[in-house]
């Protein structure tokens, strides 16, 4: 099986996948899924950063793997969480952030942009139907954070996206 690098200097591909904790849910067996295909075809370095707790039923399964957990509190408020944020990707370096934490997006990205990372992902697990006050605080996000990718896991979620951001489903 032959490696997957991240240009001509054959260095692997560094991703950090950003999730709430690492409870029981769809996202979070997803991102474990991920690292451990991703492990076993190599390539990647990968890391996992939880906002709400380095904590939940699948962390060991992601350690087990050598996939380092960290952990970035959202809670402590828009600063500090930002501040510490840029600072573990200043450490990481990753070439890919992929959040998979649609709430925090604006932060993760401030603080990834001013860390220099190459490339944010962000994926939508779910269907959202926000009141117009919402719809406008996403619509701005949007328009200021701008993710260099945006994915969903459904076309029923990537239409649903695409009525509440302004997008075109076919741009999701």
């Amino acid at each position: 099986m032959s490696d997957v690098t991240s240009g001509n200097d054959g260095r692997k591909i560094k991703v950090m996948h950003v999730v709430g904790a690492l409870g029981l849910g769809g996202i979070e067996r997803l991102v474990t899924d991920m690292c451990r295909v991703l492990t076993k075809k190599g390539g990647y370095d990968l890391s996992v950063c939880c906002v709400l707790g380095r904590r939940g039923p699948f962390l060991e399964d992601i350690l087990s793997m050598g996939v380092p957990v960290y952990a970035c509190s959202i809670r402590k408020g828009f600063v500090r969480f930002v501040g510490e944020f840029k600072h573990l990707l200043q450490s990481v370096r990753p070439d890919i952030l992929h959040s998979h934490v649609n709430w925090s997006v604006l932060w993760q990205i401030m603080a990834a942009k001013r860390a220099h990372v190459p490339s944010i992902m962000m994926t939508q697990h779910n269907t959202f139907a926000p009141n117009a006050l919402q719809r406008a605080r996403q619509r701005a996000y949007e328009i200021v954070s701008r993710p260099d990718i945006r994915t969903a896991v459904s076309d029923s979620v990537a239409a649903n996206m695409a009525s509440n951001l302004w997008r075109r489903k076919k741009d999701i």
